[in-house]
């Protein structure tokens, strides 16, 4: 085996293995004091077979789950239309309650401005006296 096989091998093809790979061996053989590298230094930190088994299996599981699919591009299509759906239901009531709002103001200002609403006041020059200035004039 080469050195290149062993090193995609125990990296499983995954750049970030590889260098997390190779800088734990040399930070830990300058530790040692050592002052060059040889395979057999990166064999020994190298991941163990089945960590590689690992490791492949659960990257493979998860580009599946990542793979687009017609059965899941129907799904987002369905979601997406029942989403557009309800904000169309959505729009129409808001709509249709704006126009009920801005009809209901029309009709309450049919007067010009300024025009006292003669509903406010007694009409016919008769006022009403409250009870408390009855109670004044009793007295």
């Amino acid at each position: 085996m080469s050195y290149t096989d062993f090193f995609y091998e125990r990296s499983i093809g995954c750049i970030g293995t590889l260098k997390d790979w190779l800088t734990k061996t040399l930070e830990m053989k300058l530790l040692k004091g050592k002052k060059t590298l040889d395979i057999d230094d990166f064999q020994e930190y190298a991941l163990s077979l089945d960590q590689c088994i690992k490791m492949i299996r659960e990257a493979r599981e998860g580009e599946m789950k990542l793979e687009e699919s017609d059965e899941k591009k129907k799904l987002l299509y369905s979601l997406l239309m029942a989403n557009r759906n309800s904000l169309q239901e959505n729009e129409e009531t808001e709509d249709q309650s704006f126009t009920k709002d801005k009809n209901d103001k029309n009709n309450s200002k049919k007067r010009k401005p300024g025009k006292r609403n003669p509903k406010r006041d007694v009409t016919g020059g008769r006022v009403k006296r409250t009870e408390m200035e009855s109670d004044v004039d009793a007295v």
